[in-house]
C-alpha cells in the first residue's frame, strides 16, 4: 500500500471499528480481469480483508465487489452502470463502490494505470447543477474526510456520517446473521417482524 493510502486506511481503524466486520471472500485475478484493471486500489483491497462489504451508519454502503455477467443486484456492476449512465459525454469513466441512502453514488475515476492513483468521484444526488464532485484521495482518505468534516461542506445529499466521530460499520454478513437470528442489526433489539410472513402472520 502506498504511504498516503496506507496512512488514510489506518486513520480509517483508529476511527471506525472493524469490531462488525467480516473478511470479503475476492478473487482478486477475477475482478480485475473482469474490468480489465490492472488492480484494484491497496486500501479497497485491505478494506475488504478487515471490513468487507456492508453499511456505515446505516446510510452508507460499501458495495459487493462483483463483475460484469454477475447477477448483482445492487453490487459494483450495477451500482457502476447507473454511475456511468450519469456521466453522460464527461471525458472519464467510473467504478463505483459506494452508494448512499439518499441515492448518491461513490466511484472511483480509474483513467490512470496505477490503482492507487485511482481518485474519488462522487455524484452527488441532490445536486442538479453540478453533481460530480472529485476528490484528490482514496476510498479510505474520502471517508476519514467525511468523518472529520474535512471538506468545506459535505460532499453527500445523505449528512448521516458528516462529522460522525466514531462511525459504526456492520458487514453484510453480519447483519445476515442478525435477520436469521431474529435481532435488528442496527440497534441489537428483538425484530418484532421476525418469522412473520409479509401479510403479518406467521
Amino acid at each position: 500500500m502506498s504511504g498516503k493510502r496506507s496512512g488514510d486506511f489506518s486513520r480509517l481503524l483508529g476511527m471506525m471499528a472493524p469490531e462488525f466486520g467480516e473478511r470479503e471472500p475476492v478473487d482478486w485475478s477475477w475482478l480485475q480481469a473482469g474490468w480489465g484493471v490492472a488492480g484494484f486500489p491497496s486500501d479497497y483491497v485491505e478494506f475488504m480483508s478487515r471490513y468487507g462489504s456492508g453499511g456505515i451508519e446505516d446510510s452508507l454502503y460499501i458495495v459487493p465487489p462483483s463483475v460484469p455477467g454477475d447477477p448483482d443486484e445492487g453490487g459494483m456492476v450495477y451500482v457502476t452502470e447507473n454511475a456511468n449512465g450519469l456521466v453522460g459525454s464527461e471525458p472519464f469513466s467510473v467504478l463505483a463502490w459506494g452508494v448512499t441512502i439518499a441515492g448518491d453514488i461513490l466511484c472511483w475515476k480509474v483513467g490512470h494505470s496505477d490503482p492507487d492513483q485511482w481518485t474519488v468521484s462522487v455524484w452527488k444526488r441532490n445536486d442538479l447543477t453540478s453533481p460530480w464532485l472529485d476528490f484528490d484521495c482514496g476510498l479510505s482518505g474520502f471517508l476519514v474526510g467525511m468523518f472529520l468534516c474535512e471538506y468545506a461542506t459535505c460532499p453527500l445529499s445523505d449528512e448521516t456520517v458528516w462529522g460522525c466521530s466514531a462511525p459504526k460499520f456492520l458487514s453484510d454478513a453480519y447483519i445476515r446473521r442478525c435477520e436469521e437470528e431474529g435481532v435488528l442489526p442496527w440497534t441489537g433489539e428483538p425484530d418484532p417482524y421476525a418469522g412473520r410472513s409479509i401479510d403479518g402472520y406467521s
